[in-house]
Protein backbone atom coordinates (compact mmCIF):
# COMPACT_ATOMS: atom_id res chain seq x y z
CA UNK A 1 0.00 0.00 0.00
CA UNK A 2 1.49 3.31 -1.12
CA UNK A 3 0.54 6.22 1.14
CA UNK A 4 0.45 9.75 -0.30
CA UNK A 5 -0.60 13.17 0.99
CA UNK A 6 -2.79 15.51 -1.04
CA UNK A 7 -4.87 18.63 -0.79
CA UNK A 8 -8.37 18.12 -2.19
CA UNK A 9 -9.01 19.74 -5.53
CA UNK A 10 -5.56 19.19 -7.06
CA UNK A 11 -6.75 16.91 -9.81
CA UNK A 12 -6.60 13.63 -7.91
CA UNK A 13 -9.11 10.83 -8.17
CA UNK A 14 -9.94 7.57 -6.42
CA UNK A 15 -12.18 4.54 -6.40
CA UNK A 16 -13.56 5.56 -3.00
CA UNK A 17 -13.54 8.60 -0.74
CA UNK A 18 -13.84 8.05 3.04
CA UNK A 19 -15.41 10.76 5.18
CA UNK A 20 -16.41 10.84 8.82
CA UNK A 21 -19.43 12.36 10.50
CA UNK A 22 -20.05 12.88 14.20
CA UNK A 23 -23.35 12.40 15.91
CA UNK A 24 -25.77 15.30 15.46
CA UNK A 25 -23.56 16.95 12.85
CA UNK A 26 -23.63 17.34 9.10
CA UNK A 27 -21.02 17.93 6.41
CA UNK A 28 -20.87 21.69 6.94
CA UNK A 29 -19.41 21.24 10.44
CA UNK A 30 -16.08 19.97 9.08
CA UNK A 31 -14.17 22.23 6.70
CA UNK A 32 -12.72 19.60 4.37
CA UNK A 33 -15.96 17.61 4.24
CA UNK A 34 -17.93 20.78 3.54
CA UNK A 35 -15.63 21.82 0.69
CA UNK A 36 -15.65 18.35 -0.81
CA UNK A 37 -19.43 18.19 -0.57
CA UNK A 38 -19.77 21.61 -2.22
CA UNK A 39 -17.30 20.65 -4.96
CA UNK A 40 -19.50 17.65 -5.69
CA UNK A 41 -22.70 19.68 -5.91
CA UNK A 42 -23.85 18.88 -2.35
CA UNK A 43 -24.51 15.32 -3.48
CA UNK A 44 -23.07 13.80 -0.32
CA UNK A 45 -25.66 15.54 1.90
CA UNK A 46 -28.43 14.66 -0.51
CA UNK A 47 -27.50 10.99 -0.81
CA UNK A 48 -26.83 10.64 2.90
CA UNK A 49 -30.31 11.91 3.73
CA UNK A 50 -31.74 8.72 2.21
CA UNK A 51 -30.18 6.62 4.99
CA UNK A 52 -31.05 6.39 8.67
CA UNK A 53 -27.48 7.34 9.61
CA UNK A 54 -26.93 8.85 13.05
CA UNK A 55 -23.13 8.99 13.24
CA UNK A 56 -22.54 6.28 15.84
CA UNK A 57 -18.90 5.25 15.98
CA UNK A 58 -18.19 2.72 13.25
CA UNK A 59 -21.61 3.04 11.57
CA UNK A 60 -21.12 2.94 7.79
CA UNK A 61 -23.00 3.80 4.62
CA UNK A 62 -21.77 4.05 1.05
CA UNK A 63 -23.17 5.26 -2.24
CA UNK A 64 -22.23 6.34 -5.75
CA UNK A 65 -22.26 9.91 -7.00
CA UNK A 66 -23.93 11.14 -10.16
CA UNK A 67 -21.62 12.46 -12.85
CA UNK A 68 -18.38 12.39 -10.85
CA UNK A 69 -15.66 11.05 -13.06
CA UNK A 70 -12.84 11.16 -10.52
CA UNK A 71 -14.45 9.65 -7.42
CA UNK A 72 -16.10 6.26 -7.52
CA UNK A 73 -18.00 5.77 -4.28
CA UNK A 74 -18.40 7.72 -1.06
CA UNK A 75 -18.00 5.88 2.25
CA UNK A 76 -19.31 7.76 5.28
CA UNK A 77 -18.33 6.43 8.70
CA UNK A 78 -19.73 7.51 12.05
CA UNK A 79 -17.27 9.21 14.40
CA UNK A 80 -19.46 8.90 17.47
CA UNK A 81 -20.09 11.57 20.10
CA UNK A 82 -18.25 14.82 19.56
CA UNK A 83 -16.93 14.88 23.13
CA UNK A 84 -15.59 11.31 22.88
CA UNK A 85 -13.82 11.57 19.54
CA UNK A 86 -10.15 10.87 20.30
CA UNK A 87 -7.24 8.96 18.75
CA UNK A 88 -8.81 5.59 19.48
CA UNK A 89 -12.05 6.70 17.82
CA UNK A 90 -9.99 7.98 14.87
CA UNK A 91 -8.38 4.54 14.52
CA UNK A 92 -11.81 2.89 14.58
CA UNK A 93 -13.12 5.34 11.96
CA UNK A 94 -10.17 4.83 9.61
CA UNK A 95 -10.02 1.06 9.93
CA UNK A 96 -13.77 0.72 9.40
CA UNK A 97 -13.76 2.97 6.37
CA UNK A 98 -10.73 1.44 4.72
CA UNK A 99 -11.99 -2.10 5.24
CA UNK A 100 -15.38 -1.14 3.83
CA UNK A 101 -13.84 0.55 0.79
CA UNK A 102 -11.20 -2.08 0.04
CA UNK A 103 -13.08 -5.17 1.19
CA UNK A 104 -16.72 -4.71 0.26
CA UNK A 105 -16.31 -2.15 -2.54
CA UNK A 106 -13.02 -3.58 -3.88
CA UNK A 107 -11.49 -0.11 -4.11
CA UNK A 108 -7.79 -0.06 -4.94
CA UNK A 109 -7.20 3.71 -4.80
CA UNK A 110 -8.70 5.28 -1.69
CA UNK A 111 -8.95 8.87 -0.52
CA UNK A 112 -9.21 9.48 3.23
CA UNK A 113 -10.05 12.66 5.12
CA UNK A 114 -8.58 11.87 8.56
CA UNK A 115 -10.72 14.15 10.85
CA UNK A 116 -8.19 15.26 13.46
CA UNK A 117 -9.61 15.07 17.01
CA UNK A 118 -9.77 18.29 19.01
CA UNK A 119 -6.64 19.04 20.99
CA UNK A 120 -4.54 16.58 18.98
CA UNK A 121 -1.68 17.68 16.75
CA UNK A 122 -2.38 16.93 13.11
CA UNK A 123 0.89 15.00 12.66
CA UNK A 124 -0.14 12.65 15.48
CA UNK A 125 -3.58 12.13 13.98
CA UNK A 126 -2.08 11.47 10.56
CA UNK A 127 0.29 8.91 12.02
CA UNK A 128 -2.54 7.14 13.84
CA UNK A 129 -4.67 7.15 10.69
CA UNK A 130 -1.96 5.57 8.54
CA UNK A 131 -1.21 2.96 11.20
CA UNK A 132 -4.89 2.05 11.41
CA UNK A 133 -5.25 1.77 7.64
CA UNK A 134 -2.27 -0.55 7.28
CA UNK A 135 -2.85 -2.68 10.38
CA UNK A 136 -6.59 -3.15 9.81
CA UNK A 137 -6.05 -4.56 6.30
CA UNK A 138 -3.28 -6.94 7.34
CA UNK A 139 -3.63 -10.50 6.07
CA UNK A 140 -1.38 -13.51 6.61
CA UNK A 141 -1.52 -15.50 3.39
CA UNK A 142 1.90 -17.14 3.25
CA UNK A 143 0.49 -20.60 3.96
CA UNK A 144 -2.24 -20.48 1.31
CA UNK A 145 -1.63 -22.51 -1.86
CA UNK A 146 -3.75 -20.05 -3.81
CA UNK A 147 -3.70 -16.79 -1.85
CA UNK A 148 -6.62 -14.49 -2.55
CA UNK A 149 -6.26 -11.30 -0.53
CA UNK A 150 -9.43 -9.60 0.62
CA UNK A 151 -7.79 -6.20 0.45
CA UNK A 152 -5.86 -5.01 -2.61
CA UNK A 153 -5.02 -1.37 -1.97
CA UNK A 154 -2.62 0.27 -4.40
CA UNK A 155 -2.68 3.75 -2.88
CA UNK A 156 -4.11 5.51 0.15
CA UNK A 157 -4.39 9.25 -0.51
CA UNK A 158 -4.52 11.14 2.78
CA UNK A 159 -6.32 14.42 2.13
CA UNK A 160 -5.43 17.46 4.19
CA UNK A 161 -8.35 18.59 6.35
CA UNK A 162 -7.10 22.17 6.29
CA UNK A 163 -6.93 24.68 3.41
CA UNK A 164 -3.18 24.19 3.11
CA UNK A 165 -1.02 21.29 1.93
CA UNK A 166 0.56 19.23 4.68
CA UNK A 167 3.73 20.78 6.08
CA UNK A 168 7.00 18.92 6.72
CA UNK A 169 6.01 17.95 10.27
CA UNK A 170 2.64 16.61 9.14
CA UNK A 171 4.28 14.70 6.29
CA UNK A 172 6.56 13.19 8.95
CA UNK A 173 3.45 11.94 10.75
CA UNK A 174 2.45 9.97 7.66
CA UNK A 175 5.99 8.61 7.32
CA UNK A 176 6.06 7.50 10.97
CA UNK A 177 2.67 5.87 10.55
CA UNK A 178 4.11 3.70 7.80
CA UNK A 179 7.26 2.94 9.80
CA UNK A 180 5.39 1.97 12.97
CA UNK A 181 2.79 -0.11 11.14
CA UNK A 182 5.35 -1.94 9.00
CA UNK A 183 7.37 -2.81 12.11
CA UNK A 184 4.29 -4.22 13.81
CA UNK A 185 3.34 -6.15 10.67
CA UNK A 186 6.80 -7.72 10.63
CA UNK A 187 6.20 -8.93 14.19
CA UNK A 188 2.78 -10.29 13.19
CA UNK A 189 4.28 -12.25 10.32
CA UNK A 190 6.88 -13.82 12.60
CA UNK A 191 4.30 -14.90 15.17
CA UNK A 192 1.86 -16.22 12.57
CA UNK A 193 4.52 -18.39 10.90
CA UNK A 194 4.03 -22.10 11.74
CA UNK A 195 6.52 -23.45 14.26
CA UNK A 196 7.97 -25.99 11.83
CA UNK A 197 8.93 -23.09 9.56
CA UNK A 198 10.33 -20.99 12.41
CA UNK A 199 12.55 -23.09 14.64
CA UNK A 200 15.03 -21.40 16.99
CA UNK A 201 17.65 -21.60 14.22
CA UNK A 202 15.19 -20.12 11.72
CA UNK A 203 14.34 -17.32 14.15
CA UNK A 204 18.04 -16.54 14.50
CA UNK A 205 18.43 -16.40 10.72
CA UNK A 206 15.44 -14.07 10.44
CA UNK A 207 16.83 -11.90 13.23
CA UNK A 208 20.09 -11.55 11.33
CA UNK A 209 18.21 -10.59 8.14
CA UNK A 210 16.07 -8.05 9.99
CA UNK A 211 19.07 -6.50 11.73
CA UNK A 212 21.10 -6.18 8.56
CA UNK A 213 18.15 -4.73 6.64
CA UNK A 214 17.94 -2.08 9.37
CA UNK A 215 21.65 -1.33 9.07
CA UNK A 216 22.48 -3.07 12.36
CA UNK A 217 25.63 -5.11 11.91
CA UNK A 218 26.62 -5.68 15.54
CA UNK A 219 25.02 -9.12 15.84
CA UNK A 220 25.92 -12.19 17.89
CA UNK A 221 24.15 -15.52 17.59
CA UNK A 222 25.13 -18.36 19.91
CA UNK A 223 24.47 -22.02 19.23
CA UNK A 224 24.48 -24.86 21.81
CA UNK A 225 28.26 -24.82 22.36
CA UNK A 226 28.45 -21.10 23.03
CA UNK A 227 25.32 -21.26 25.18
CA UNK A 228 26.93 -24.00 27.26
CA UNK A 229 30.21 -22.11 27.43
CA UNK A 230 28.37 -19.12 28.88
CA UNK A 231 26.67 -21.38 31.45
CA UNK A 232 23.16 -20.47 30.31
CA UNK A 233 21.57 -23.25 32.32
CA UNK A 234 17.99 -22.05 31.80
CA UNK A 235 18.22 -22.04 28.01
CA UNK A 236 19.94 -25.43 27.98
CA UNK A 237 17.42 -27.00 30.37
CA UNK A 238 14.35 -26.05 28.34
CA UNK A 239 15.92 -26.98 25.01
CA UNK A 240 16.88 -30.52 26.07
CA UNK A 241 13.48 -31.98 25.22
CA UNK A 242 13.60 -30.90 21.57
CA UNK A 243 15.67 -32.01 18.58
CA UNK A 244 15.73 -28.34 17.51
CA UNK A 245 18.88 -26.65 18.79
CA UNK A 246 18.58 -23.48 20.87
CA UNK A 247 19.89 -20.08 19.88
CA UNK A 248 20.79 -16.97 21.85
CA UNK A 249 20.46 -13.78 19.81
CA UNK A 250 22.01 -10.38 20.53
CA UNK A 251 21.57 -7.30 18.30
CA UNK A 252 23.07 -3.92 19.21
CA UNK A 253 22.14 -0.37 18.19
CA UNK A 254 24.76 2.19 19.20
CA UNK A 255 24.07 5.79 18.10
CA UNK A 256 26.65 8.50 18.66
CA UNK A 257 26.17 10.52 21.82
CA UNK A 258 23.97 8.00 23.60
CA UNK A 259 24.08 8.50 27.36
CA UNK A 260 21.78 5.67 28.38
CA UNK A 261 21.45 2.02 27.47
CA UNK A 262 18.20 0.04 27.27
CA UNK A 263 17.99 -3.73 26.84
CA UNK A 264 14.93 -5.32 25.22
CA UNK A 265 14.67 -8.99 26.18
CA UNK A 266 12.15 -11.13 24.30
CA UNK A 267 10.94 -14.64 25.07
CA UNK A 268 11.61 -16.79 22.01
CA UNK A 269 9.84 -20.10 22.60
CA UNK A 270 9.10 -21.01 18.98
CA UNK A 271 6.75 -23.79 20.08
CA UNK A 272 5.57 -24.71 23.55
CA UNK A 273 4.12 -28.15 24.14
CA UNK A 274 4.55 -27.61 27.88
CA UNK A 275 7.33 -30.16 28.25
CA UNK A 276 6.54 -32.99 30.65
CA UNK A 277 3.88 -30.73 32.18
CA UNK A 278 2.07 -31.32 28.90
CA UNK A 279 -0.53 -28.89 27.62
CA UNK A 280 -3.94 -30.03 26.38
CA UNK A 281 -4.45 -30.10 22.59
CA UNK A 282 -6.59 -26.98 22.89
CA UNK A 283 -3.93 -25.23 24.96
CA UNK A 284 -1.20 -26.25 22.55
CA UNK A 285 -2.91 -25.29 19.29
CA UNK A 286 -1.70 -21.69 19.11
CA UNK A 287 1.65 -22.14 20.81
CA UNK A 288 3.57 -20.98 17.76
CA UNK A 289 2.73 -17.61 19.33
CA UNK A 290 4.97 -18.24 22.34
CA UNK A 291 7.74 -16.27 20.66
CA UNK A 292 5.55 -13.14 20.59
CA UNK A 293 8.00 -11.37 22.90
CA UNK A 294 10.89 -12.09 20.56
CA UNK A 295 8.81 -10.87 17.61
CA UNK A 296 8.00 -7.63 19.43
CA UNK A 297 11.70 -7.02 20.05
CA UNK A 298 12.63 -7.76 16.42
CA UNK A 299 9.80 -5.56 15.14
CA UNK A 300 11.13 -2.73 17.29
CA UNK A 301 14.70 -3.24 16.07
CA UNK A 302 13.56 -3.33 12.44
CA UNK A 303 12.55 0.34 12.71
CA UNK A 304 15.05 1.69 15.20
CA UNK A 305 17.42 3.24 12.67
CA UNK A 306 14.46 4.99 11.04
CA UNK A 307 13.47 6.77 14.26
CA UNK A 308 17.09 7.12 15.50
CA UNK A 309 16.58 7.46 19.25
CA UNK A 310 19.59 8.83 21.13
CA UNK A 311 19.92 5.82 23.39
CA UNK A 312 21.87 2.59 23.05
CA UNK A 313 19.53 -0.37 22.59
CA UNK A 314 20.39 -4.05 22.82
CA UNK A 315 17.96 -6.75 21.73
CA UNK A 316 18.37 -10.10 23.48
CA UNK A 317 16.40 -13.22 22.53
CA UNK A 318 16.84 -16.68 24.05
CA UNK A 319 15.20 -19.03 21.52
CA UNK A 320 14.12 -22.62 22.22
CA UNK A 321 11.40 -25.19 21.71
CA UNK A 322 9.76 -26.63 24.82
CA UNK A 323 9.09 -30.27 23.98
CA UNK A 324 9.08 -33.59 25.83
CA UNK A 325 11.74 -35.72 24.18
CA UNK A 326 13.85 -38.27 26.05
CA UNK A 327 16.19 -35.61 27.41
CA UNK A 328 13.48 -33.20 28.58
CA UNK A 329 14.00 -31.39 31.85
CA UNK A 330 11.92 -32.78 34.69
CA UNK A 331 9.93 -31.66 37.68
CA UNK A 332 12.25 -31.50 40.65
CA UNK A 333 15.31 -30.72 38.54
CA UNK A 334 17.51 -27.92 39.89
CA UNK A 335 18.75 -25.55 37.22
CA UNK A 336 21.88 -23.46 37.67
CA UNK A 337 21.35 -20.26 35.70
CA UNK A 338 24.01 -18.10 34.08
CA UNK A 339 23.81 -15.78 37.09
CA UNK A 340 24.80 -18.62 39.41
CA UNK A 341 21.38 -18.66 41.06
CA UNK A 342 19.76 -22.09 41.39
CA UNK A 343 16.07 -22.81 41.13
CA UNK A 344 13.89 -25.92 41.31
CA UNK A 345 11.51 -26.83 38.48
CA UNK A 346 7.96 -27.21 39.74
CA UNK A 347 6.35 -26.97 36.31
CA UNK A 348 8.02 -27.44 32.94
CA UNK A 349 5.26 -25.39 31.33
CA UNK A 350 6.62 -22.36 33.17
CA UNK A 351 9.60 -22.40 30.82
CA UNK A 352 9.53 -18.83 29.54
CA UNK A 353 10.83 -17.40 32.79
CA UNK A 354 13.52 -20.10 32.87
CA UNK A 355 15.10 -18.92 29.60
CA UNK A 356 14.43 -15.24 30.28
CA UNK A 357 16.50 -15.46 33.45
CA UNK A 358 19.60 -16.02 31.33
CA UNK A 359 18.55 -13.27 28.91
CA UNK A 360 18.02 -10.74 31.69
CA UNK A 361 21.31 -11.62 33.34
CA UNK A 362 23.11 -11.16 30.02
CA UNK A 363 21.49 -7.72 29.72
CA UNK A 364 22.73 -6.46 33.07
CA UNK A 365 26.01 -8.38 33.43
CA UNK A 366 27.42 -8.51 29.89
CA UNK A 367 25.73 -5.56 28.16
CA UNK A 368 25.66 -3.31 31.25
CA UNK A 369 22.21 -1.95 30.39
CA UNK A 370 20.81 0.83 32.60
CA UNK A 371 17.18 -0.13 32.00
CA UNK A 372 15.74 -3.50 31.07
CA UNK A 373 12.40 -4.22 29.42
CA UNK A 374 11.25 -7.78 28.88
CA UNK A 375 8.41 -9.06 26.72
CA UNK A 376 6.81 -12.46 27.07
CA UNK A 377 3.64 -14.40 26.42
CA UNK A 378 4.26 -15.56 29.94
CA UNK A 379 1.17 -16.53 31.92
CA UNK A 380 -2.43 -17.54 31.45
CA UNK A 381 -2.90 -16.02 34.89
CA UNK A 382 -2.40 -12.56 33.40
CA UNK A 383 -5.17 -13.26 30.89
CA UNK A 384 -7.46 -14.38 33.72
CA UNK A 385 -6.72 -11.16 35.60
CA UNK A 386 -6.82 -8.65 32.72
CA UNK A 387 -8.47 -10.35 29.75
CA UNK A 388 -7.16 -10.61 26.19
CA UNK A 389 -6.66 -6.92 25.48
CA UNK A 390 -4.34 -5.77 28.25
CA UNK A 391 -0.60 -6.20 28.72
CA UNK A 392 0.24 -6.82 32.34
CA UNK A 393 3.01 -4.51 33.59
CA UNK A 394 5.16 -5.35 36.60
CA UNK A 395 8.19 -3.40 37.69
CA UNK A 396 10.73 -2.40 40.30
CA UNK A 397 10.41 1.24 39.23
CA UNK A 398 6.93 2.79 39.14
CA UNK A 399 8.12 5.98 37.43
CA UNK A 400 9.54 4.09 34.46
CA UNK A 401 6.48 1.83 34.24
CA UNK A 402 4.21 4.91 34.19
CA UNK A 403 6.07 6.22 31.11
CA UNK A 404 5.60 2.89 29.35
CA UNK A 405 1.89 2.76 30.19
CA UNK A 406 1.48 6.35 28.97
CA UNK A 407 3.13 5.39 25.67
CA UNK A 408 0.64 2.53 25.42
CA UNK A 409 -2.27 4.93 25.94
CA UNK A 410 -0.97 7.07 23.09
CA UNK A 411 -0.74 4.13 20.67
CA UNK A 412 -3.97 2.48 21.82
CA UNK A 413 -2.13 -0.57 23.18
CA UNK A 414 -3.71 -1.14 26.58
CA UNK A 415 -1.54 -1.81 29.63
CA UNK A 416 -2.25 -2.23 33.32
CA UNK A 417 0.19 -2.39 36.20
CA UNK A 418 -0.06 -5.25 38.68
CA UNK A 419 1.51 -5.12 42.17
CA UNK A 420 4.82 -6.72 43.06
CA UNK A 421 5.60 -6.84 46.77
CA UNK A 422 7.49 -8.92 49.32
CA UNK A 423 4.49 -11.05 50.28
CA UNK A 424 4.09 -12.12 46.66
CA UNK A 425 7.83 -12.51 46.13
CA UNK A 426 7.93 -14.96 49.03
CA UNK A 427 5.60 -17.34 47.20
CA UNK A 428 8.52 -18.66 45.10
CA UNK A 429 10.94 -19.18 48.00
CA UNK A 430 12.63 -22.56 47.65
CA UNK A 431 13.22 -25.46 50.04
CA UNK A 432 15.58 -27.50 47.87
CA UNK A 433 17.11 -24.65 45.82
CA UNK A 434 17.26 -20.87 46.13
CA UNK A 435 13.75 -20.52 44.71
CA UNK A 436 11.20 -22.30 42.52
CA UNK A 437 10.00 -21.54 39.00
CA UNK A 438 6.35 -21.30 40.12
CA UNK A 439 4.58 -20.17 43.27
CA UNK A 440 3.39 -22.43 46.05
CA UNK A 441 -0.18 -22.25 44.70
CA UNK A 442 -1.95 -21.03 41.58
CA UNK A 443 -2.94 -17.63 42.95
CA UNK A 444 -1.18 -14.53 41.68
CA UNK A 445 0.53 -16.51 38.93
CA UNK A 446 1.36 -13.51 36.75
CA UNK A 447 2.96 -11.76 39.69
CA UNK A 448 5.01 -14.72 40.93
CA UNK A 449 6.32 -15.14 37.37
CA UNK A 450 7.47 -11.53 37.46
CA UNK A 451 9.00 -12.08 40.89
CA UNK A 452 11.08 -14.88 39.37
CA UNK A 453 12.33 -12.59 36.57
CA UNK A 454 13.12 -9.81 39.02
CA UNK A 455 15.81 -11.98 40.60
CA UNK A 456 17.93 -11.61 37.46
CA UNK A 457 17.92 -7.82 36.95
CA UNK A 458 20.10 -6.87 39.94
CA UNK A 459 19.51 -3.19 40.81
CA UNK A 460 18.65 -2.07 37.28
CA UNK A 461 15.38 -0.33 36.45
CA UNK A 462 13.16 -3.00 34.95
CA UNK A 463 9.70 -3.26 33.39
CA UNK A 464 8.13 -6.64 32.63
CA UNK A 465 5.47 -6.90 29.91
CA UNK A 466 3.25 -9.99 30.12
CA UNK A 467 1.66 -9.98 26.65
CA UNK A 468 -0.03 -13.39 26.91
CA UNK A 469 -3.43 -11.82 26.27
CA UNK A 470 -2.97 -9.22 23.52
CA UNK A 471 -0.17 -10.91 21.54
CA UNK A 472 -2.46 -13.43 19.83
CA UNK A 473 -6.21 -12.91 19.58
CA UNK A 474 -8.86 -15.59 19.18
CA UNK A 475 -11.09 -13.00 17.50
CA UNK A 476 -9.96 -10.07 15.39
CA UNK A 477 -10.66 -6.42 16.14
CA UNK A 478 -10.66 -3.15 14.22
CA UNK A 479 -6.86 -3.18 13.95
CA UNK A 480 -6.48 -6.64 12.50
CA UNK A 481 -7.72 -10.20 12.12
CA UNK A 482 -7.48 -13.02 14.63
CA UNK A 483 -3.98 -14.27 15.34
CA UNK A 484 -0.86 -12.22 15.94
CA UNK A 485 -1.16 -8.51 16.79
CA UNK A 486 2.49 -7.47 17.06
CA UNK A 487 1.86 -5.83 20.45
CA UNK A 488 3.61 -3.76 21.77
CA UNK A 489 5.89 -2.69 18.90
CA UNK A 490 4.26 0.70 18.35
CA UNK A 491 4.39 1.44 22.07
CA UNK A 492 8.10 0.64 22.13
CA UNK A 493 8.81 2.88 19.16
CA UNK A 494 6.74 5.72 20.60
CA UNK A 495 8.49 5.39 23.97
CA UNK A 496 11.94 5.47 22.37
CA UNK A 497 11.18 8.33 19.97
CA UNK A 498 9.47 10.40 22.69
CA UNK A 499 11.95 10.03 25.54
CA UNK A 500 15.16 9.80 23.51
CA UNK A 501 14.58 12.12 20.58
CA UNK A 502 17.86 13.93 21.18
Amino acid sequence: MKVSAYTFGTGIGSDALILGLKKDECMRHHRASREINEALGSQIDQKLARFSFDGSLGETVYFELDGSGYIGKIVVVGLGDKDKYDLNALRKFVSTGVREAAGKLKARDIMLVPHTPGGVEKRIALQAAVEAAKLSTYEFLQCKSDPKPKYNIDELQVVSDSPHPLNVTEQKGIELGEIFADAQILARDLVNTPADDLTPADLADRAKEIARSAGLNDIEIFGPREIERHNMGGVLAVSKGSDKEPRFIVIRYRPEGAKEHIALVGKGVTFDAGGLSLKTPEGMMDMKCDMGGAAAVLGTMSAITKINPKVAVTAIIPAVENMLGAGAFKLGDVVRSMSGKKFEIHNTDAEGRVILGDGLHWAVDKEKADKVFDYATLTGACMVALGENYTGIMTNNDELAAKVIEAGKHTGEKMWQLPLDDELRAKIDGDVADFNNTGNNRYGGAITAAAFLEKFVADKKWVHHDIAGPAFLSKGNHLGPSGATGVPVRTNLHFLSTHYSG
